[in-house]
């Protein structure tokens, strides 16, 4: 009879609780990925897996949050710490705008001048618009420009600035057909030139009657330095 009380005392407060919820505005989401690559628009960034969490906060639609990834490797200059922020704008027909702010540091030690957005920072910034097609037409189209940064030499492998990529995506079910290229810091030349074709599939785990696990597999072939590269990922 405790029980029975407490689960009728409990039952409307959690309804009461999910009906705010759902007239918020505000929405809290956060996930990770584990890969046994990180691969990026064509690089491969480490020689370990690694392990990627996110953060986002959406208010209608906008939405802010960070991404991080840390690689599970105790070899100097192999675990490549990123930790970047972005925020993004959601626009009809399905059209979206991002900023991207990249830190990408060498090492652990260098996260502790995040705050650095000086000429000797390792910051950079990006300004993304995609376009993501209807479901009769499963096409999404992505082009990035990086246009403020710190001012490193022209040969220093981290300098983005001015650089242009862009991304098509076509899925079929759960295969995505990737074809992406881009200049400068993507491939040391001002000409444009492709640095991705490959292909990524996911397919659901299924752990539980409620709870699945989705697993990536990506195969991605850089023309413009002829490397080929493999990952597969856990999604949680």
């Amino acid at each position: 009879m405790i029980i029975a009380s407490v689960l009728l005392f409990v039952r409307p407060i959690v309804n009461a609780q999910s009906d705010s919820t759902k007239k918020s505005n505000v929405n809290f989401t956060t996930g990770v990925d584990i890969y046994s690559r990180y691969l990026w628009r064509g690089f491969q960034n480490g020689n370990a897996p690694a392990f990627q969490p996110t953060f986002k906060m959406t208010i209608k639609n906008l939405a802010i949050g960070a991404w991080g990834s840390v690689q599970f490797s105790d070899s100097a200059g192999r675990s490549v710490p990123e930790t970047d922020l972005f925020a993004t704008y959601t626009l009809p027909k399905g059209f979206s705008i991002t900023v991207n702010d990249y830190f990408i540091s060498s090492d652990e030690q260098h996260l502790a001048n995040f705050a650095d957005y000086t000429n000797k920072g390792i910051h950079q910034l990006e300004g993304y618009l995609s376009w993501t097609g209807p479901e009769k037409f499963p096409l999404a189209l992505n082009i990035g420009y990086s246009f403020m940064g710190a001012k490193y030499a022209a040969n220093t492998p981290l300098n983005m600035n001015s650089s242009l990529f862009t991304e098509a995506d076509y899925t079929i079910k759960n295969l995505t057909i990737v074809v992406a290229g881009g200049n400068k810091y993507y491939t040391a030349k001002d000409a444009y030139n492709l640095v991705n074709v490959g292909f990524k599939i996911v397919k659901n785990a299924v752990i539980t009657d409620k709870f699945t696990v989705p697993i990536t597999g990506q195969l991605m072939y850089n023309p413009n330095s002829r490397h080929m590269y493999y990952a597969v990922g856990f999604s949680f």
